[in-house]
Order: C-alpha cells, then sequence, then structure tokens
C-alpha cells in the first residue's frame, strides 16, 4: 500500500462520495480522519482510504443490501407484535 498523500477532489473520485458524505462519515467515525497540511489544506493518507475500500468490499461479502432490509423489517415486526402483545395484556 502507498501512503501518498490524496487530496480531498481525488478521495471523492476514488470512493464515488460527495464532500459532504465524506465529512459526515468522518464525523460518525467510518472513514479515514483528514491530515491537516497547512491552514486551508488537508489531506488524506492513500493506505487509510484503500483500506476503508478494502472494508467496504468485506462487508459487501458478509451481508447484502438486501438482506439488511430484510433482517430490519423483520426486527420491525417483531417490535409491533410485542407492543401489540403487551397492549392487550
Amino acid at each position: 500500500m502507498s501512503d501518498d498523500f490524496l487530496r480531498l477532489d481525488q478521495v471523492t473520485k476514488k470512493v464515488c462520495l460527495s464532500k459532504t458524505e465524506i465529512y459526515r462519515r468522518i464525523n460518525l467515525g467510518k472513514f479515514p480522519k483528514p491530515i491537516p497540511l497547512g491552514r486551508f489544506r488537508i489531506a488524506f493518507l492513500e493506505s487509510e482510504i484503500q483500506e476503508w475500500m478494502a472494508t467496504c468490499i468485506a462487508n459487501r461479502s458478509r451481508a447484502s443490501l438486501g438482506d439488511q432490509r430484510k433482517d430490519r423489517a423483520r426486527n420491525a415486526i417483531r417490535a409491533k407484535n410485542n407492543a401489540l402483545r403487551g397492549k392487550a395484556q
């Protein structure tokens, strides 16, 4: 892996996310933090971006988006049923 610096515009192209989405994920702790280089300049380590991308690929293998949606729907139905049972008693 390379430890080259990437500018934000390079990162947005590489990971196919907007600047806003990248910053949102940084704030949530779900994206590598930038390195301050000066008063108005930041950069990202290419190796950290590549590692983040590899993690995304690995997560895709574990659970597809459809499976995640089905699980959320099942959990919502269970919660609703449990709430209804609790009201009936």
